[in-house]
């Protein structure tokens, strides 16, 4: 089955109803859909590395990646009255481990794949609710991060495409300054701040694309490893390399 080009952020390479061998080439090798017993499985390099035993049929998605990393998606669908879509993201990495979040997205579709430096924020559409879930892989898990409109969704997103962001791969390493605190947004816009979601002066955060006066950060709590992401003021970070 031929591949076809979807434009979401970043471009995904979307493959239909997936049938044995459907899949795509990465840097480190084919990652394809095979069933076994009637149900999907996800095979890399021609070794079974996750089975969708609740599953009735997948797709793949591959993520055109911006790190060293190579990341794929895998969509599947399940019989049922509601919510027949979930989602897993494929993390795999230069020695070939391959790594699988847990079940995600149910009763969404997806809406794009974007990167906070090295790390990838899937966003998934709401079928009800009208609004833009957001989860992030970071150090091998996947965490829940603030939804957002659909309005703010399409900033971003518009920030990803046309920002400005240091060589690829790489990531400054900042900390916040001036007085108070620091608020995230889910876009480069002021109306589209987060609540509750900010750090404060002395906090560090990793920082990779800018769009006007804001920049796309990552913070993880050192104690807690809670993780945050979104648009900050870049007046108020210092270089902390």
């Amino acid at each position: 089955m031929a591949l076809r080009t979807l434009s979401i952020i970043p471009a995904l390479l979307l493959a239909g109803q997936a049938i044995a061998g459907d899949g795509v080439e990465g840097r480190y090798g084919r990652t394809e859909i095979r069933y076994i017993a009637g149900k999907p499985a996800v095979f890399h390099t021609g070794r079974n590395v996750l089975t969708i035993s609740e599953a009735d049929e997948a797709s793949i998605f591959h993520v055109i990646p911006e790190t060293s990393q190579e990341y794929v998606v895998i969509k599947s669908w399940k019989p049922g009255l509601n919510c027949h879509n979930s989602y897993r993201l494929i993390n795999i990495d230069s020695s070939g481990s391959v790594r699988a979040s847990p079940e995600i997205g149910n009763c969404t579709d997806l809406a794009g794949i974007s990167f906070a430096g090295s790390n990838p924020i899937i966003h998934l559409r709401q079928v009800m609710g009208g609004k833009i879930e957001q989860l992030i892989w970071r150090d091998g898990r996947i965490v829940e991060l603030s939804s957002t409109s659909e309005a703010c969704f399409a900033k971003h997103e518009q920030a990803m495409e046309s920002g400005r962001r240091p060589q690829t791969q790489h990531v400054s390493h900042v900390s916040a300054t001036g007085e108070g605190r620091l608020q995230f947004h889910s876009a480069p816009d002021e109306r589209c701040a987060v609540a509750g979601t900010f750090v404060v002066p002395g906090d560090h955060l990793e920082a990779s694309r800018t769009q006007g006066r804001y920049t796309l950060v990552v913070y993880q709590h050192p104690k807690t490893a809670n993780v945050a992401a979104g648009w900050v003021e870049s007046a108020r970070l210092k270089s902390a390399n």
